[in-house]
């Protein structure tokens, strides 16, 4: 077996398509050889292909820049590859990847251009589900993500989301000397709305409350979350004194008794009320989450104390709204 038939035998052997392209004088001339691999790429027999010049390539190639490609590689007297859109015989459109090789003669004159490009759609499709696939989990984990830190009917923040952040926020105002705010809110005489108008109209409550509450806290360093049961919680920083805090706190009960939603067995009012309670301190370097809690917690339970439909304050307990 001669050395040509050896390397033909080899060649065709590849599953990469390989096309000889002829040069002469710096021009480009007929195609020498193709394999087997390129005549399935491209949907061309040999017969169709050898002796053909360079404008197949033209009608093979969909892209524009093959040919500015080609003459970089041989300026600089190295191989370029390309991922571009071909064209077969049958004018269906594929993706490839081409290597296109310059080979120069023994006086340095480029003789030949070596084109080896294999089809890589099924590979791109692979590649394009992968990606498909990685984003819906990206979006499932994102949802998952907000389903762990938020409250899935009332959509505020939950309270494992708010322990977190109350740690994270008490650490630094201590570091800084700055104002925290912590107010609990509570519906008032809850389970008597439950129990005379049912615990879908309960949810309904619920939400109408959160959405006020979150209306007058939806500032940056503001944060909102359903504590528990009928139970909500704000944690801000938004605020530089008690007074502006205690403002919002306020119009927060003033905006759920507007809402008017009927609470015929309640003592507070005959609509849906809130008592609550605020802790607004700068923390010392002993202060704990726990105390921050508890302190806005006998707030709000002293101000049920009172009457309900009213804030109270801690540790100066003193008293607003509703007398």
């Amino acid at each position: 077996m001669s050395d040509r038939t050896l390397l033909e035998a080899a060649l065709d052997a590849s599953s990469e398509g390989v096309l000889i392209l002829s040069v002469k004088n710096g021009i480009a001339g007929a195609v020498e050889y193709v394999n087997r691999a390129f005549e399935k790429i491209s949907g061309y027999d040999s017969e169709e292909l050898l002796g053909k010049d360079i404008e197949f390539l033209r009608r093979l190639t969909i892209d524009k820049d093959v040919g500015n490609k080609i003459r970089q590689a041989i300026a600089s007297r190295s191989s370029v590859s390309l991922q571009l859109n071909l064209r077969a015989k049958d004018s269906a459109v594929f993706q490839g990847c081409m290597s296109i090789s310059p080979v120069f003669d023994r006086r340095a004159r480029l003789s030949h251009l070596i084109f080896v490009c294999h089809d890589i759609s099924e590979l791109m499709n692979y590649k394009f589900a992968v990606e498909s696939r990685n984003r819906e989990l990206a979006n499932a984990n994102d949802l998952l993500q907000e389903l762990v830190v938020h409250d899935p009917m009332t959509n505020l923040y939950n309270r494992r989301f708010f322990d977190t952040e109350l740690d994270r926020m008490i650490a630094f105002h201590q570091r800084r000397g700055l104002l925290i705010n912590l107010a609990f809110f509570d519906v008032d005489y809850f389970k008597r709305y439950n129990d005379r108008y049912g615990h879908f109209a309960g949810d309904g409550a619920l939400k109408r409350v959160a959405q006020e509450i979150q209306r007058n806290f939806s500032r940056a360093g503001d944060i909102v979350a359903r504590y528990g049961g009928e139970e909500f919680v704000v944690l801000s920083s938004a605020d530089a004194d008690t007074d502006a805090f205690m403002q919002h706190v306020e119009d927060v009960r003033k905006g759920v008794e507007a809402l008017g939603l009927p609470h015929l067995d309640s003592k507070a009012a005959k609509v849906i009320t809130v008592s609550a309670g605020v802790n607004s301190s700068v923390p010392s370097k002993s202060c704990t989450s726990r105390s921050v809690v508890n302190a806005a917690d006998h707030a709000m339970y002293l101000a049920k104390q009172q009457g309900r439909n009213r804030i109270a304050i801690t540790p100066r307990l003193e008293l607003a709204g509703a007398q």
